[in-house]
């Protein structure tokens, strides 16, 4: 144990004291999106005494597990907070992709990797729900399809993960262009995925 000497109550003191409270350093818990059953994994590095709370709230679409992190050094304490939310089987979840113009200024692109540490590979693909309103491009690593416009339920890619890079492409319809505040195309796709086995 090392003893700090005061020789004067100035601020560089003070601030030194202070520094010897209890601090969470790192903590992180992963995958942030689970399905039943699954586990996570906790890692932290505090200093002082670390204890783990962990504490459940359900509803119908999902439970969300909070675990809060304590850190106590004396009479001190600090904390820090992460939720993992645990989905039941065949939860639907809306992915909106956020579209932008192809090289080409003709077509619209759209797409961003899903992975850790919102998703894992433990949480799979049942079926994906479209509405769109024009034939769409849908690319999840090596798998390619074009999705037909209107409601569609397409159940092809049932068991793949849902952690991976997403990429959809579509065309514009007559009539759109890129500028245009009436005929602009569309600035999200939108997805309805059901997810876990």
């Amino acid at each position: 144990m090392r003893s700090i000497v005061c020789v004067s109550w100035s601020a560089p003191c003070l601030l030194f004291l202070a520094g010897c409270g209890p601090k969470i350093h790192h903590f992180d818990v992963s995958p942030m999106r689970v399905c039943a059953g699954d586990s996570v994994a906790i890692a932290h590095r505090v200093r002082g005494t670390p204890s783990l709370v962990v504490t459940r709230r359900g509803t119908v679409e999902a439970d969300t597990t909070t675990y809060t992190l304590q850190a106590a050094k004396g009479s001190k304490r600090t904390w820090a907070q992460k939720d993992v939310v645990t989905l039941p089987s065949t939860t639907p979840i809306a992915l909106s992709f956020d579209t932008r113009l192809s090289a080409t200024r003709d077509s619209i692109v759209a797409g961003e990797p899903l992975g850790p540490p919102r998703w894992n590979d433990d949480v799979v693909i049942g079926t994906i729900r479209t509405n769109f309103d024009r034939p769409v491009q849908l690319r999840r690593g090596d798998r390619s399809t074009v999705i037909p416009s209107g409601p569609t339920a397409f159940r092809d890619w049932n068991g793949l993960p849902i952690a991976g890079d997403w990429d959809l492409r579509a065309a514009f319809l007559p009539g759109e262009s890129a500028g245009s505040a009436e005929q602009a195309p569309p600035a999200h796709l939108d997805l309805s995925i059901e997810v876990c086995r």
